[in-house]
């Protein structure tokens, strides 16, 4: 199921991503369009540079510029960003990393994390199975390790 991505999830689709920037390119598109077509019936003089200046400093042409430069950043690293890469924030990373862990089988999902037979150094010991990329996705507005 895919959502707008928010700077506030804990996990992020890439294909949410790339599905909000053509929503979001549509709507600018579409903008420029009624702008234009005004301007003709009007008889006044259309300035696509300002339109597009105008339109860039909405929160829709902001939130644009933002995930534009979010997936810029990401799809470098990511082979799969097309088909769906997860963006995991930094601070939910050890929670998901855990739960997966559990998911593969790889630990006991009925072990509680104090049992240190199960894990013997801490609770990221599940965390290596699906490790972080070495950089912040600062375009996402907060920490977001890229996972694939």
């Amino acid at each position: 199921m895919r959502h707008e991505p928010t700077n506030r999830d804990d996990i992020i689709d890439s294909r949410d991503i790339i599905k909000r920037v053509a929503e979001l390119e549509d709507e600018r598109d579409s903008h420029k369009e009624a702008a234009e077509t005004y301007a003709e019936e009007n008889r006044l003089t259309f300035d696509e540079d300002a339109e597009q200046e105008t339109w860039n400093d909405t929160e829709e042409g902001q939130e644009l510029k933002a995930l534009k430069a979010l997936a810029d950043q990401a799809e470098g690293y990511a082979d799969d960003w097309t088909y769906g890469a997860s963006l995991i924030r930094d601070s939910y990373f050890e929670t998901y990393a855990q739960d997966l862990a559990e998911d593969i089988g790889a630990v006991p999902r009925d072990v509680t994390l104090n049992r240190r037979p199960c894990y013997p150094q801490d609770r990221m010991a599940g965390a290596p199975l699906y490790s972080r990329q070495p950089f912040p996705l600062t375009g996402a507005g907060a920490p977001f390790p890229l996972t694939g």
